[in-house]
């Protein structure tokens, strides 16, 4: 039976996500990224199958996207998402205008 939750692989561990231990490399992270997004690529599944392999290639290309990027994974390592898979999409933190009253005449 398939499962009605479609948050469960967004929600993983990038690490989990991609199959590598937190020490990988960059090389690591990227052939495991590769590997993955070929196995779940949705053009490469039948049609019953191809709505679990649209969610799992997403979140693979999620965690690829974290741990990728040297800032968003050293966030990610030192507890900066939410709990339970704290790597969602999303950068800027705060908010305001910096700028305002810079243009004064």
């Amino acid at each position: 039976a398939a499962s009605s939750s479609s948050s469960t692989a967004q929600d993983a561990d990038p690490y989990s996500v991609l199959g590598v231990p937190r020490t990988a490399s960059e090389k690591e992270i990227k052939d495991a990224y590769r590997k993955q997004a070929l196995k779940w690529h949705p053009d490469r599944q039948s049609p019953e199958q191809r709505k679990e392999a649209e969610r799992r290639f997403a979140a693979v290309a999620n965690a690829y996207e974290v741990l990728s990027d040297p800032q968003r994974r050293r966030q990610h390592d030192a507890g900066g998402g939410a709990p339970g898979g704290g790597f969602r999409a999303g950068g800027f933190h705060g908010g305001g205008a910096p700028l305002s009253g810079a243009h004064s005449p």
